[in-house]
């Protein structure tokens, strides 16, 4: 085993995991376990075991693993609670959260035209799956319908994969000419669509630990310095967005209100008054500069 080599020919002070995938957890419990080392592991996306064949098993290798961890690293606010619900004898102390971020950078490197005077842009960056398109698709096909200066002037763009259960919706709102979908595209080209948008959108996915996640886009979203619209449950996504100065959040399922927002939105955009007040200090916590010192930090901590 190449991690094995490694320990035997080097220095190593720490082991590092992240996840997904999360069986890199389980290699690096076996490499700590044998060597004698502390091991710090990283949660970029919830450890979920409550789907699939092999749930025992999986609630099983999670708990070995969370309860031998020197440091435990999450990306949300919610989620150590989630992990002490699931897990009660875990110590506090050993979790600590560290979000996703931005780079400035990337934002400079995709310079591009701001948006398109002529039309209303929203843009969606990400998978939209199953269980997350319906409220969105079935709001924009009612305003289509009830609202032709906003059916001329509405341009969504969809960036990522779709479901199949929704290339139908799609495919009807395309030919109206309100949805542009352009499946995968690189991280430049959805920064570039980023900054060429009004509004930008978040569909919260629903399941285990939902109120507890903030997608990773999210920070990109917030260094951009534009309306955010959010379709979420009450939790850490919202409250982030409240505390940026630039969420906008609809209640799943609410199709009525949603509607209602996008077509409040546009007239805001119409009249010249589509501004927002962003905590600009609230918001520099998550450029990944500032999260690496943290990290550095937490990995000093674990090696102690």
């Amino acid at each position: 085993m190449r991690g094995a080599r490694v320990l035997l020919t080097e220095r190593v002070d720490v082991i590092y995991s992240s996840s997904p995938p999360h069986s890199s957890h389980l290699a690096a419990y076996v490499l700590a376990k044998c060597f004698r080392k502390p091991h710090v592991v990283d949660f970029r996306d919830p450890w979920v075991t409550d789907a699939g064949m092999f749930r025992s098993w999986q609630k099983y290798a999670k708990r070995m693993v969370v309860s031998n961890a020197a440091k435990l690293v999450v990306v949300s606010p919610g989620e150590p609670e989630d992990l002490r619900a699931e897990i009660p004898q875990l110590d506090a102390g050993r979790m600590s959260v560290l979000t996703n971020g931005y780079d400035p950078d990337d934002f400079a490197a995709s310079a591009g035209p701001g948006p398109d005077p002529r039309h209303f842009t929203i843009t969606h960056a990400g998978t939209i799956y199953r269980e997350t398109g319906r409220e969105l698709f079935h709001a924009l096909e009612q305003l289509v319908a009830a609202d032709p200066q906003l059916r001329q002037a509405l341009r969504v763009n969809l960036i990522g994969e779709i479901d199949s259960e929704h290339h139908e919706s799609v495919r009807r709102l395309e030919a109206a000419g309100v949805v542009r979908s352009f499946g995968l595209q690189p991280h430049q080209a959805t920064i570039a669509a980023i900054q060429a948008s009004d509004v930008l959108l978040i569909l919260q996915r629903g399941g285990t630990s939902a109120a507890s996640h903030i997608p990773a886009k999210v920070f990109e979203y917030l260094f951009a310095a534009k309306p955010i619209l959010a379709i979420a449950a009450p939790g850490s996504l919202g409250e982030l967005l409240a505390a940026s100065g630039l969420g906008v959040t609809v209640a799943p399922h609410d199709v009525a209100g949603l509607a209602q927002t996008i077509q409040g939105l546009y007239r805001k955009r119409r009249s010249g008054g589509l501004r927002v007040q962003p905590d600009t200090a609230y918001i520099s916590r998550f450029d990944r500069r500032n999260l690496t010192a943290r990290f550095a930090d937490l990995l000093e901590e674990a090696a102690q």
